[in-house]
This record gives C-alpha cells, structure tokens and sequence, in this order.
C-alpha cells in the first residue's frame, strides 16, 4: 500500500520541482563515472542541463545521442550537460559502453540534494540559467526541438 502512495508523493515533489522557476538552483557536489569532482558552483556563467535518467529507460536511451550531440554543439558558448542515475556506477558504465556520451555523468552521493533525486517519471530535464536560477525546461513528451530552442534562448542570455 505504501508504494503507490510514496510513487505519488514523489511524483508530485517531480512536478513541483521541475515548475519552479526564477529561484537559485540547489548546489550539488559528487563526482563523476570516472572520480572527477563536480559541483554545480563551478558551473557559474553558465547554461546547465541536468538530464536525470535510467539505463532501463527506452526514452533515455534515445535523447543521448541527440544530448550529446547538442552539448558538443554548444559547449564553446558556455552550455553544460550533466546526467544524473541513482542506478549503481557499475550499471551506469555498461550503458555508456553501448550508448556512449561526451558529457559527464553524475553519481549521487551524498551531496547531491534530494531535489535531483526525486523522480519516478524518466527522463526528466533541470535547466539552469547563467545566473544559477531554474529555469522550466520543456518536458521530454514536448520533443527534442523545444528542448533546443530553450537553451539557444537562455544562450543568448547575458549574464
């Protein structure tokens, strides 16, 4: 009985989470697959995409090549792609063997807020603006192409 009701309240903080907007992002600070530390603070002046994902999620599957491919794009004019997976490392590594990425991905330790961590709908997308404020990021059901014209928008963007 608990399940539903906990997959619920999660999915509602989900919601919530990814509205807000114009309110500073939450700091985080871990490392990557590879044990480079990350933290959303070194990010200043820049624009950052947190893609929280799934190596069971078919959608997931799909978006990195086209999330990769839009960071190499943008990279040189200061865009950011992070990925997120609660799953172990060791799954992680196996998924980019088969679907490899150029941007870092994330493990979620404890310095990483619940924030990034409270998701039951995959993928989901966290933009954050070269202020370090959120930003509502078009949902993954929205397509590929506003997802896109968001971050050239925000690009644009002085700081």
């Amino acid at each position: 009985m608990w399940k539903p009701i906990g997959d619920g309240v999660i999915r509602y903080k989900q919601q919530r989470n990814l509205a807000l907007r114009d309110v500073p992002a939450p700091a985080f600070n871990t490392v990557d697959l590879s044990g480079k530390s990350e933290r959303l603070e070194d990010q200043k002046g820049k624009v950052v995409l947190v893609n929280i994902w799934a190596t069971w999620c078919g959608p997931c599957r799909e978006e990195f090549p086209k999330l990769d491919h839009l960071y190499q794009e943008h990279k040189d004019q200061g865009f950011v792609v992070f990925g997120f997976s609660t799953e172990d490392p060791s799954l992680q590594r196996k998924f980019v063997h088969q679907v490899p990425v150029s941007f870092p991905l994330l493990t979620t330790s404890a310095g990483v807020p619940s924030f990034y961590k409270d998701i039951v709908r995959y993928p989901a997308f966290v933009l954050i603006d070269r202020k370090g404020q959120l930003q509502t990021a078009p949902p993954p059901d929205d397509g590929f192409r506003k997802l896109e014209a968001t971050i050239d928008d925000l690009l644009k963007q002085p700081l």
